[in-house]
């Protein structure tokens, strides 16, 4: 298949690769050959569905048996649905804002590990000044009311992340202490950065829902709003 190699997946599993429509569905059928017990099912297919309430209301009427990627804000309905079980556990999952710190290196050595002699920094793609700032990028973390998002768009199903692994996981460090909600000090920074009027930036949401961000529009929309206030100005399509 060579560069194609990725649409025909193989395996060994108790399903096998039929076809992949992209934005569509993909569509699995029990691997006859299986090693183990065959699988109770004829045919598995995953259904593309973007939108949560398009999802929900797809397996109300039968359309699907199964959805994942939830909107907290149905819970209470999913629950007082006598046909509908709501199936939830702690996730695996951090979401998080990347920002470009503005540099890298080139592995010449292609080892893995940066030499500081024969290596040095270089600036990254979509290199921007602001954000190689220490200050800029506390700013931008004080700026941000997480509790409030964790409470209002994720209705309490989520906590603050202040490791990059959940509590869980062996390595949590409990005793980190994350960055407070505090405007006043957020605009402080900026100034002390060289930014008392603060910027203008480009904020990418990814397009589709996952766990850990079940409705990116509307939690790109309030990164958006909270810098705003501070004096940064988010573009972006949410």
């Amino acid at each position: 298949y060579k560069g194609d190699a990725f649409k025909n997946p193989c395996g060994t599993g108790p399903f096998k690769f039929v076809e992949w429509v992209k934005d569509d569905h993909i569509t699995l059928e029990a691997n006859e050959n299986y090693w183990r017990e065959r699988a109770s099912l004829d045919k598995l297919i995953f259904k593309v569905i973007p939108d949560p309430s398009a999802r929900l209301m797809a397996l109300e009427v039968g359309e699907v048996q199964g959805i994942e990627h939830l909107n907290p804000a149905h819970f209470d309905k999913i629950k007082a649905n006598k046909d509908l079980k709501l199936l939830a556990e702690p996730g695996m999952n951090i979401g998080y804002m990347a920002m470009n710190s503005g540099y890298g290196y080139i592995d010449a050595n292609k080892n893995g590990v940066r030499d500081i002699a024969d290596e040095p920094l270089v600036k990254t793609p979509g290199y921007f000044e602001p954000l190689t700032k220490k200050k800029v990028r506390q700013a931008i973390n004080m700026a941000i009311d997480k509790q409030s998002i964790v409470d209002n768009i994720y209705m309490g199903t989520a906590i603050k992340a202040k490791n990059g692994m959940p509590p869980f996981m062996l390595g949590y460090n409990d005793a980190i202490a994350d960055y407070p909600y505090d405007p006043a000090k957020a605009k402080t920074l900026l100034a002390e950065a060289g930014y008392p009027d603060g910027f203008e930036v480009t904020l990418h949401v990814m397009p589709v829902s996952r766990p850990y961000m079940f409705d990116p529009p509307k939690i790109g929309e309030a990164i958006q709003s909270y810098l705003g206030a501070v004096g940064i100005k988010v573009k972006g399509e949410f």
